[in-house]
């Protein structure tokens, strides 16, 4: 079956997936609970993999952000570890069914290391009746953007997959430049990184983990705040520290509302990642804590939330990277144990009726796709 087939015959698949229910808790325990057996490996030497769509018949896409890069290059930033950024084309958004690779949209912009230990393009994606939109990341400060010529303008933005590339149709990197939601001063105050995104009405949501704030996009591309995400201050060896929220992952909700995943930003200390609960034109609140950095969250077919974390050490760099593991958060906020061990600094997950995918080994140029049939 032609891949453009494939994307039009699950689209409503996608979109008929149960919600979690409202819940008021604040706080996480945990509760015993068996966990997956080993999973099946789909695929191997995906370029530093980010987010991933589970469809129907075994179709999953999977956005690489890529390998590392040559020139141009940005300044070294906290957002990439004291590294230098530099550019390349090797972002893409692939298909994978039944064992084979086809690649929809390929050759993007990519800001990775020379050494190729990250790199950050494509974050994720989204099917449309208007076809393929692409999130693109950029994990820098947004005004050194122009400094990576043409192919660097795709980089912060949402663009539309076309037979000759992207076509980007909003600017969330502009729009950080001009309105910086959360008021963040200095250089890595004024921060652009989109990392997830879900379809809403007629447009869409955007997780930005660089301006800690859920942004919608409509569909000319207007781009309007519709909850920033305060830092909190958090005990470290060292004495207090201020971490930022950087949200990772956008749910819907009961009533028009939204759940939002947070990674917190360094020294990645302890359990004090949150998920909040957004209603729009309401001051976000917590609705469940204590969980270890999360990168991704979804539900399954049952309505059941489900989040994706990484136990940290030192930081995402370190050497082994850190380990994942998958958590069902129950409508009370009891956290339940589904994943505990296998996964190394894994980035997404995707539920299908039967299957639980998940990209791992994300720091890599060797990811990994693997699927874990659910009981």
């Amino acid at each position: 079956m032609r891949p453009a087939i494939v994307l039009a015959a699950t689209m409503l698949a996608c979109a008929a997936l149960p919600l979690p229910a409202e819940a008021t808790t604040t706080t996480t325990t945990t509760a015993a609970s068996p966990v997956l057996s080993a999973p099946r490996v789909v695929a191997e030497g995906l370029a530093h993999p980010r987010g991933i769509r589970a469809l129907a018949d075994g179709v999953v896409l999977v956005a690489e952000s890529g390998r590392e890069g040559t020139e141009p290059c940005l300044p070294r930033s906290p957002g990439s570890a004291g590294a230098e950024q530099c550019l390349s084309r090797t972002g893409a958004v692939s298909l994978f069914t039944h064992g084979r690779k086809t690649t929809l949209v390929g050759g993007t912009a990519s800001l990775g290391t020379k050494d190729g230990t990250f790199a950050h393009g494509p974050s994720d994606m989204l099917l449309t009746p208007k076809g393929l939109v692409v999130v693109m990341g950029l994990a820098n400060n947004p005004t050194g953007r122009e400094a990576l010529g043409e192919a660097g303008r795709e980089l912060g933005t949402l663009a539309y997959a076309t037979r000759n590339g992207l076509r980007p149709f909003a600017d969330l990197a502009a729009h950080e430049i001009a309105d910086n939601p959360d008021g963040g001063a200095g250089f890595a105050g004024l921060w652009c990184h989109p990392y997830a995104a879900m379809a809403d009405g007629d447009g869409f949501l955007v997780a930005d983990a660089g301006a800690n704030a859920l942004l919608r996009v409509a569909r000319d591309g207007a781009i309007s705040v519709v909850a920033v995400f305060p830092a909190q201050t958090v005990t470290t060896p060292n004495g207090p520290a201020q971490v930022q929220a950087v949200p990772t992952s956008v749910v819907r909700g009961p009533r028009g509302s939204y759940y939002v995943s947070e990674y917190t930003g360094y020294p990645y200390t302890g359990k004090v990642a949150r998920i909040w609960h957004v209603v729009p034109g309401q001051q976000p609140r917590v609705f469940a804590q204590g969980f270890s950095p999360i990168l991704d969250m979804d539900v399954d077919a049952r309505g059941r939330l489900h989040v994706l974390e990484v136990e940290y050490t030192g930081s995402p760099y370190t050497v082994p990277p850190p380990a994942g593991r998958v958590t069902r958060v129950e409508r009370d906020g009891t956290a339940v144990p589904v994943v505990t061990e296998g996964l190394t600094m894994p980035s997404s997950l995707s539920f299908t009726r039967d299957t639980l995918y998940v990209a791992d080994n994300s720091v890599s140029a060797n990811g990994r796709l693997l699927a874990y049939r659910l009981p």
